[in-house]
């Protein structure tokens, strides 16, 4: 009698075992397209994300080239999304022509619609999941699993970006109402050449640089002027000012045949004695 007992309670246990088994499979079939469909979007995002960049510096270096300070401005304050940047193209033809900028900005279309429809397919697998989730024995068996409830994609990222201010392409940016501040014209003589030198914004910052395409040669900014001054060593290049090992020095121009470092506070650093035109 007693091993009869032991005989049930054994097919019972395996019973059991087996249906909780089941159950559990069944929850993971609905939460394995939940975690696919979401990995998908954010592939989706970190490519796009990636192709934004991309057309953000396109534009930068374009604004560079043709010394566009509204250009400059605005990218520096719009939100980087594609309708920002085709708005740019719009605004600006030439920016336009170029084909590189097209093709990412297609890519950027591309993955916009797929990032959509990804989305979709996930709002549906988590429909889904969450109502088998909801379902007798799933609601109990779920927690003890650790099958946590999962949420929608409402977008939220488009409706912030929706809800931004649009960026304005037609008219200057106010702070631009006073030129000499935000770039003044160029009235100062490259010693090289005695071409005009050019006040540009770089990624280190503010430099001058002759317009000359023959000469190019660079000169540091201080206060809006730019600093020429030759190096005591060698009495041929001029100093520049640069960061070496977090800390800044004076270096010659015509490193490394000529190794002159000051540093930055040196005494005889002063505002440059250039001559305007």
């Amino acid at each position: 009698m007693d091993t009869f007992k032991t005989i049930v309670e054994i097919i019972i246990a395996i019973l059991v075992i087996r249906y909780i088994i089941q159950k559990y499979n069944v929850l993971g079939c609905y939460r394995e397209p939940v975690r696919k469909t979401r990995a998908d979007i954010d592939t989706y995002k970190d490519q796009e994300q990636a192709t934004l960049q991309r057309l953000y510096e396109i534009a930068e270096h374009f604004s560079q080239q043709e010394r566009n300070i509204h250009m400059q401005t605005t990218l520096a304050n719009m939100s980087r999304n594609g309708s920002n940047f085709q708005a740019l193209a719009a605004a600006y033809p030439e920016l336009k022509s170029n084909q590189t900028y097209l093709s990412l900005m297609h890519s950027v279309e591309n993955l916009e619609g797929s990032i959509q429809s990804s989305r979709q397919e996930y709002n549906n697998a988590v429909g889904q999941y969450q109502m088998i989730r909801s379902q007798i024995p799933y609601c109990i068996l779920a927690p003890l699993f650790g099958f946590k409830a999962a949420e929608y994609n409402m977008g939220k990222n488009q409706e912030e970006a929706s809800q931004t201010a649009p960026v304005s392409f037609s008219q200057p940016a106010p702070e631009l109402t006073a030129p000499s501040e935000v770039l003044p014209e160029a009235e100062y003589q490259c010693p090289k050449c005695h071409s005009k030198l050019q006040q540009k914004t770089g990624k280190f910052g503010t430099y001058w640089r002759c317009e000359n395409p023959q000469c190019k040669a660079d000169f540091t900014d201080k206060d809006g002027e730019p600093v020429i001054i030759t190096c005591p060593d060698c009495h041929n290049g001029y100093l520049h000012k640069r960061t070496l090992g977090h800390q800044e020095y004076w270096t010659c121009s015509n490193y490394p045949s000529c190794k002159a470092k000051y540093p930055a506070d040196a005494s005889f650093i002063l505002t440059s004695p250039t001559k305007k035109l």
